[in-house]
């Protein structure tokens, strides 16, 4: 026998890698659908709609893409902490997100939409949202698409917040249970 399989073999007995799996895809496509659909809104938000300190506002909010994640971990944990949602999977989910990275990459995106479709659908009546959800969505599929893999990915790959947030063995994601 190749000893190779052995060792997959010797994960399922010793390890719950069914409950790793489950919890890693919960936590990973929740974010990735919360994320997308947070930073496409505020991409168009900030790409579409005038509205004063808009360009300050979005300055300021890309800005934190500067700070380490190592920064904000004590004063996130602290938070966490106090919202009671220490070894819960919302501690990964709820800050998971929201993402400047996202909230750029859309409104980029959105930049390169001609006004002239959205005009348009205010000419027929269409509200903000009709405008967003019925024109500038089904026009962002490669931008949906781009996002979607990359939060997919670095939220299936994540250790650090999993290994400080989650303590119970039911709870762990697939990065710290097999560490």
């Amino acid at each position: 026998e190749f000893m190779g399989l052995r060792n997959f073999e010797r994960v399922f007995e010793l390890l719950p890698f069914g409950t790793y799996f489950y919890n890693t895809s919960k936590i990973a496509v929740l974010i990735t659908v919360g994320q997308l659909f947070t930073s496409s809104l505020a991409g168009y938000a900030f790409a579409r709609l005038r509205f004063p300190g808009r360009d300050y506002i979005f300055l300021a909010y890309i800005a934190t893409m500067m700070i380490p994640f190592q920064v904000t971990l004590i004063p996130n944990y602290i938070l966490m902490r106090y919202l009671g949602l220490i070894n819960t999977h919302e501690a990964l989910i709820l800050p998971g997100i929201f993402t400047a990275f996202g909230t750029f990459l859309f409104r980029q995106f959105f930049l390169t939409i001609p006004h002239e479709l959205e005009e348009a659908a205010e000419i027929d009546g269409a509200s903000y949202f009709q405008r967003d959800w019925q024109i500038i969505v089904p026009l962002a599929k490669p931008a949906f698409a781009t996002l979607g893999v990359i939060t997919f990915m670095n939220s299936w790959n994540a250790f650090l917040g999993p290994l400080i947030y989650l303590h119970t063995q039911t709870k762990l994601t697939l990065t710290v249970g097999l560490a």
